[in-house]
């Protein structure tokens, strides 16, 4: 279903400006998250995509003791990293909707 809504030149302009520095929020985000995922990935010499298999237990991964809060931690990043790619993904359909 496709909706119409006419507005003025201007206030179009404000909504795209709007759009696109929530877009750069999120990019510097997605950086920032990033370097975190890479920091466990380096400490445990695992890829999170490896992590996360392990916790649905689609894989075998045998934890280093004292471990699991650095897991816990890890596996919200990853899920935090995948919202954010999909927050960035909406955001650049919508604004090629109205661009």
């Amino acid at each position: 279903m496709t909706i119409s809504i006419h507005v003025s030149k201007s206030r179009l302009m404000k909504v795209i400006s709007i759009i696109e520095k929530e877009l750069e929020r999120i990019k510097i985000k997605q950086k920032e998250v990033k370097r975190q995922l890479h920091y466990y990935e380096e400490k445990y010499q695992t890829p999170t995509s490896e992590l996360l298999k392990a916790l649905k237990g689609e894989k075998e991964w045998t934890l280093p003791e004292d471990a699991d809060m650095d897991v816990i931690e890890w596996e919200a990043l990853a899920k935090l990293y995948n919202k954010l790619v999909e927050e960035e993904k909406e955001l650049k359909e919508i604004l090629k909707e109205l661009s």
